[in-house]
């Protein structure tokens, strides 16, 4: 496995590898409420502050994906995401572990998210390298907070 900046190159690739899911994944991307477009569009969306990173297996085929946003001391997770039928093998973890390292290799303080209200698997996910919730953003959404 190997983690790379995404650029340009990688779109259509991305695009494939979400239009080939599998339905279940595609289900659990819906019930989020995050849409295939709205993650293209979200790394695609080149700026300075945000850095969008893919987790490639052994045959460069995308496998996960987030987007990390430099806020000075806390960094922002966004659209962290493994396929469901992915998940439990390892690469999130493996994604995760990078964002971790990435972050404190730019002295960044720590590192923020939110999460559904309904995720527990992702909620224990996250819990598992430390973060803590800290608030209720709404009704449906928690943030959580990993500092250094």
């Amino acid at each position: 496995m190997k983690i790379k900046e995404y650029t340009t190159y990688y779109k259509n690739r991305l695009r494939k590898a979400i239009d080939t899911l599998s339905k279940e994944s595609r289900i659990n991307l819906s019930t989020t409420g995050v849409e295939t477009d709205s993650i293209l569009f979200s790394l695609t969306t080149f700026s300075t502050h945000w850095s969008n990173f893919i987790l490639l297996d052994n045959s460069n085929k995308i496998i996960a994906f987030s987007r990390i946003k430099d806020s000075g001391k806390l960094f922002e997770i966004q659209g962290f995401f493994v396929p469901q039928d992915l998940q439990r093998k390892g690469y999130g973890s493996h994604l995760m572990c990078f964002l971790i390292g990435y972050t404190k290799g730019k002295k960044g303080k720590g590192l923020t998210l939110e999460v559904r209200k309904g995720n527990s698997k992702g909620i224990a996910f996250y819990k598992t390298f430390g973060f803590k919730r800290t608030r209720l953003k709404d009704l449906e959404v928690y943030g959580m907070v990993l500092r250094f």
